[in-house]
């Protein structure tokens, strides 16, 4: 299924995109260090990100040293999400994307596992791919049933996710039931089309760095690995997947790419494409009405394919 969706943005989804394109853009562009872009992204998720009520975070190590949060909410199914933060991997965390995991917990009466993965420089690939795969491999390892896991994330957490999912195919691993990915950053070369092309209406991303990020990430490793760019990589026929992309962003082609390469894998895709709207705006949670109604259409989703939350 694809469509793009006609809309009028909400008040607040224009007033978000003012703020982005003329105050956070411009910060990101003019950032010095690695260590100053973490530090403004947290104080950032503290200062606009609330938890929603009724969420409870546990600190755990899903597996030996690799720390993690399991997040639920009042009603907690059999099912599980596992997701996997965005930042371009050298930024986000735990701290940065609890409360949008939290909401997607409580939306989709799931619990819900989060992992710290290794950021770059100071890991560079394939550490974040390694420790997606642990995390996935750790949470089978607890008794839970692949069939009541699905796996996801945002803009590089989206690409580690679908990249995640096509190893553990390639490794004859038992498959999760679904794969969902917001903004998915899949082609670490940035050969879509849509990369210049929507560079000015891109209200986030300051374009001009994107190589300074994937070589944070890639240090020399090949930007076509499709461990790296799940978009040249192999993937698994029988796991639905659900991909949103903003047609003003950058990275469209990454999401519009990899569903048509799914599709003709004959893969079922859910391809949402909305008008006006940030990159991988469901980090936005209740700051705005248009990250909210996706979140709640990939639960319904979810539930459709036959997982068992509490939707």
């Amino acid at each position: 299924m694809a469509g793009d969706r006609g809309q009028t943005l909400s008040l607040r989804g224009r007033v978000l995109n003012a703020a982005l394109t003329h105050v956070e853009k411009p910060a990101l562009a003019r950032i010095a260090s690695v260590e100053e872009a973490r530090q403004s992204f947290r104080r950032k998720a503290r200062l606009f990100f609330r938890s929603p009520r009724g969420a409870t975070y546990t600190p755990v190590n899903i597996v030996r040293d690799l720390p993690g949060l399991r997040i639920t909410g009042p009603e907690t199914g059999a099912a599980h999400l596992l997701y996997f933060h965005g930042g371009g991997y050298i930024m986000g965390g735990l701290d940065t994307h609890k409360t949008l995991v939290a909401q997607m917990a409580i939306r989709c009466g799931a619990c819900a596992w989060m992992t710290s993965y290794r950021l770059a420089p100071e890991h560079p690939f394939p550490a974040a791919f390694d420790d997606g795969l642990v995390a996935y491999r750790g949470l089978i390892e607890r008794g839970i049933s692949p069939d009541q896991i699905a796996i996801g994330g945002d803009s590089a957490g989206g690409g580690l996710a679908l990249a995640v999912v096509a190893a553990a195919a390639a490794e004859n691993l038992p498959l999760p039931h679904a794969c969902f990915a917001f903004s998915p950053w899949t082609d670490l070369t940035f050969s879509g089309a849509s990369v210049l092309a929507n560079a000015k209406t891109e209200v986030m991303l300051p374009i001009a760095r994107r190589f300074e990020i994937s070589d944070y990430y890639l240090q020399g490793q090949s930007a076509v690995h499709p461990h790296a760019s799940p978009l040249f990589g192999d993937y698994p026929v029988d796991v639905p997947t659900f991909l949103t992309a903003s047609a003003t962003e950058a990275l469209l082609d990454d999401t519009r790419r990899m569903a048509d390469k799914l599709r003709a894998n004959g893969t079922l895709v859910h391809e949402v494409i909305e008008q006006n709207l940030p990159h991988a705006w469901p980090i936005f949670g209740r700051m705005l009405p248009e990250a909210m109604g996706t979140i709640d259409t990939l639960a319904r989703w979810l539930v459709d394919q036959g997982w068992d939350g509490k939707r």
